[in-house]
């Protein structure tokens, strides 16, 4: 899917078949020249930006901000499909591959981290805006578990589009929740 720089299997880097990038060859190709040219080469890749997976599930999730922080969103505590289980080949090949080594070069890492932000505020009228100052903490990263294959607990508002959220699970007359994989029309108490 060309979607920036969203991808579907971080570890395809065009092995069989080029990206929209190219190849493999290309993309060692280019680094060595970067290198030649004294200049360090850094992958830039945004970590809950994987889209066109091919299985789905059904979520009630919960955002996060980029330190840990609940994010309220429009989704609130729906049922929806979402498209976030797969990964490709490669992410099924090379997850957690170097988990290990990253654990030993980098532990802080993994480790709970309390942080400080500033967060963007607005008058009632939405003029005048004004900076606070945050704090939250990070929880512990789980240091052990090996990400074949992707799903929804790891992701942050990934494939969460909007996508289908209510259109067959809820019965909007009534505000109740259809169940999953039954075929009359019980519903889950909210």
């Amino acid at each position: 899917m060309d979607n920036g720089y969203a991808f579907t299997d971080r570890y395809d880097l065009g092995f069989e078949t080029p990206n929209k990038y190219g190849t493999d060859k290309d993309l060692r190709t280019a680094i060595k020249a970067l290198h030649q040219s004294n200049m360090q080469v850094m992958a830039d890749v945004v970590d809950n930006q994987v889209y066109n997976l091919s299985g789905q599930e059904v979520v009630s999730a919960s955002r996060a901000g980029v330190y840990g922080n609940d994010v309220s969103t429009g989704f609130g505590t729906q049922l929806y499909a979402v498209n976030s289980i797969d990964g490709g080949k490669y992410q099924a090949q090379y997850g957690g591959e170097y988990l290990n080594e990253l654990k030993q070069q980098y532990p802080d890492l993994f480790e709970a981290k309390t942080y400080d932000y500033w967060v963007k505020n607005y008058s009632n009228d939405g003029s005048d805006p004004y900076y606070t100052l945050s704090q939250n903490t990070r929880k512990d990263m789980p240091s052990s578990e090996v990400i074949k294959q992707w799903s929804a607990k790891y992701m942050n508002g990934t494939n969460v589009l909007g996508n289908g959220m209510g259109y067959v699970l809820k019965d909007w007359n009534t505000g109740e929740y259809f169940k999953i994989g039954e075929k009359n029309a019980d519903f889950i108490t909210n």
